[in-house]
């Protein structure tokens, strides 16, 4: 499907063209036409001298703006101090070829338009059109910045795209969010937990308790709509959702949070932490009511930012296989992680230990 894809876009890239040429080339012999009629000349328009002239031309640009569009999208990609100095070089030698080619289709069009026959060599006609070489890079300059200005706008087309979608998941991501804290088994956990607190006359402990559930339901609710946030930030939420956790599962969970110092002010993807947290209580803690460990590491390393998210309990299936068995939480995640920093960005999820570790590699941004 891709290669008709890609051959269609060709076919239509070259008819496009062509077309543009032509119609180009029509408006030329207009213009000539109209030039020759206000001039009150007394012979009629030679029509056949701007056939062979016109034609010849552009249908040579025609045959070159094709490489020049071909090349002008590679060095778009590239810095200017890259790109300019290539374009330089490239319309001196694509200029020249299309001077040559003009005299070649000239020929041609001057043995099918024109009574006399064309007596110069190309040689000689190519020598004697070298003052107009300024002309034809003057041209060529044209071009590029047409599909310079054509790439700029489907890249701010699409960026503008990007941003409404990825704010659309950022949303998603808040909404699932707030979610999974109002989901009644969670609520009930946490309330019941409180509610032991109490029958235990642990009534500071069940302040706290209180306190955190609604300190993070506040959160949930007053978090900043920005795109990334510093990893300090996002860790807040986790620690406030922890917290509760670790209350309710008392002695038999141990939470680690080990983060490098520099870490903490590089930009993460709002949310991102968030599901992948959760599914690790949902997949393994809760399913492993001994003795259990949550650990959450962050470090910098090669201009990347490492995170990690490891809990011990319940293994991956030996033909586990993140393509297949994601759901929608990681699926997000991984979509975002896509949208935010293209190949830039990894997740993994594999067995280690005694339990599951998620790994993901962004590059470090600093806040």
């Amino acid at each position: 499907m891709k290669e008709k894809g890609g051959f269609k876009n060709t076919v239509n890239l070259l008819s496009v063209n062509l077309v543009f040429w032509v119609l180009l080339s029509f408006f030329d012999i207009v213009r000539m036409y109209l030039y020759y009629a206000n001039s009150a000349q007394e012979d009629p328009f030679p029509l056949n001298y701007a056939l062979s002239y016109t034609i010849p031309n552009y249908l040579a640009w025609a045959v070159v703006s094709i490489p020049i569009w071909w090349l002008t999208k590679i060095l778009y990609a590239q810095k200017l101090r890259v790109a300019i100095p290539a374009h330089i070089v490239l319309s001196f030698i694509i200029t020249a070829i299309q001077m040559f080619l003009m005299l070649v289709f000239y020929k041609s069009a001057h043995d099918l338009f024109m009574e006399e026959p064309f007596e110069s060599t190309i040689i000689d006609a190519y020598r004697a059109n070298l003052p107009r070489i300024g002309y034809s890079i003057t041209f060529y300059i044209i071009i590029v910045l047409i599909i310079v200005s054509f790439k700029t706008y489907k890249s701010f087309q699409s960026q503008k795209v990007k941003a409404v979608e990825l704010e659309s998941e950022l949303k998603g991501a808040q909404l699932d969010n707030l979610k999974m804290q109002l989901k009644p088994h969670f609520l009930f956990n946490a309330l019941n937990t409180v509610n032991m607190q109490i029958r235990k006359k642990e009534n500071e402990d069940a302040i706290n308790m209180i306190t955190a559930l609604s300190d993070l339901l506040r959160s949930t609710l007053t978090r900043e709509n920005a795109q990334k946030v510093t990893l300090d930030y996002e860790l807040e939420m986790i620690k406030k959702y922890l917290k509760i956790e670790e209350a309710r599962f008392d002695d038999s969970l141990k939470v680690e949070i080990n983060v490098q110092q520099d870490a903490n002010s590089c930009l993460v993807p709002n949310l991102i932490l968030q599901p992948i947290v959760e599914n690790a209580f949902k997949h393994g803690v809760s399913e492993n009511l001994d003795n259990t460990t949550i650990r959450i590491k962050a470090e910098i390393a090669h201009k990347k930012l490492h995170l990690s998210v490891y809990n011990s309990g319940s293994k991956l299936a030996d033909n586990w296989d993140i393509n297949k068995h994601k759901r929608v939480g990681l699926t997000n995640t991984i979509e975002r992680l896509a949208r935010l920093y293209g190949k830039d960005a990894e997740l993994k999820v594999s067995n280690a230990e005694d339990g599951v570790l998620v790994n993901i590699n962004i590059p470090c941004e600093n806040a």
